[in-house]
């Protein structure tokens, strides 16, 4: 299997001040190789919207993660693939953790 080549840079653009590092791209594109570099780093929370729907995603799930579906779910009773509906949310959880977030 050839190894792939990323064609160009990728895209930042500072969109608040939240301390957060959103990541966003296809499948397959990389985004979970980026979390799994700082998943067991205790200076940071790594966030995969698949664990937060499923509580099944290996690559990111952790202790937070299952911390942050149960509040989630309490609050929202049923979680579907819209995370523009708790980002709120999401960015509360982070801040009251103090730590880097990514």
């Amino acid at each position: 299997m050839e190894s792939k080549v990323k064609d160009r840079p990728d895209y930042i653009k500072k969109i608040s001040h939240d301390g957060i590092i959103n990541v966003t791209g296809s499948v397959g594109s990389g985004k979970s190789t980026y979390g799994r570099k700082y998943r067991d780093n205790p200076d940071y929370i790594v966030i995969g919207f698949d664990s937060i729907l499923s509580d099944k995603d290996p690559y990111t799930m952790n202790e937070e993660i299952l911390e942050l579906r149960k509040i989630l779910l309490k609050k929202y009773k049923d979680l579907k693939l819209d995370e523009m509906n708790y980002y709120d949310d999401i960015v509360g959880f982070i801040k009251k953790k103090k730590k880097k977030n990514i």
